[in-house]
């Protein structure tokens, strides 16, 4: 086992997977956090290729599906992996969702901090639009899927919640279910530490336009997901 690693989801949007890997890649501290991809069965091998090139941190392989999974087997299966290849922690993001600079460092903070506090089930990179306009960041109810972080001795919970799969239909979908657990608590920031620049081949929503006061990276968040 490694202490920790990033897992990386793609699918079918090779240019955007492409564009969130080189955001990754400058992201403070990535040299510390080895890659492992996760590919359903038939994604495109431009994604594979995208992965193939990455140095930015150790890439410890990338793990494509035989069988069509979908996105919440897909996802499932690789944060179950992740459980088994780390003895401590793990970071997951998906191809659609953009780091900024200090996307890394700030779940590094949060995930030392609340190690300790088992009711926190994640760190989150991102806080929903519901949260800032009320002004809440911190310990809040529920789970945050655009970038988060969680560590090895959650797996009850994440187990409880994801399995058995039930496919990617809005209630059925691995988020949603971890967000609904009655358990689910996370820790959110008070500025998004990551961008939803899925405006194509979207699942569930086509992303989310932040405002600069919004967002922590130095780049123009519209710039980004254009």
């Amino acid at each position: 086992m490694i202490p920790q690693a990033i897992g990386f989801f793609g699918w079918k949007r090779p240019q955007v997977a492409a564009k969130t890997l080189r955001g990754l890649a400058r992201c403070h501290g990535i040299e510390r956090w080895p890659l492992i991809a996760f590919l359903d069965a038939g994604s495109d091998p431009a994604t594979t290729k995208a992965i193939e090139q990455w140095t930015a941190s150790p890439l410890l392989g990338i793990r494509q599906s035989a069988d069509k999974l979908g996105c919440s087997g897909n996802l499932t299966r690789g944060i179950l992996d992740l459980f088994d290849l780390c003895s401590d922690r793990f970071i997951v993001l998906e191809d659609d969702v953009y780091p900024a600079e200090g996307f890394i460092d700030g779940l590094r903070v949060g995930l030392n901090r609340f190690q300790s506090a088992h009711t926190i089930k994640s760190i989150a990179a991102y806080n929903p639009s519901e949260n800032r306009k009320r002004g809440i960041c911190g310990d809040v109810p529920g789970f945050y899927c655009w970038g988060w972080g969680t560590w090895a001795d959650r797996r009850p919970f994440f187990e409880q919640a994801l399995l058995p799969v039930r496919g990617d239909a809005h209630d059925d979908s691995w988020d949603v279910r971890l967000c609904r657990h009655p358990e689910a608590r996370c820790v959110v920031p008070r500025l998004c530490h990551t961008l939803n620049i899925g405006t194509i081949d979207w699942t569930h929503t086509p992303g989310e336009d932040l405002t600069p006061e919004e967002w922590a990276g130095s780049e123009n968040p519209r710039d980004i997901r254009q």
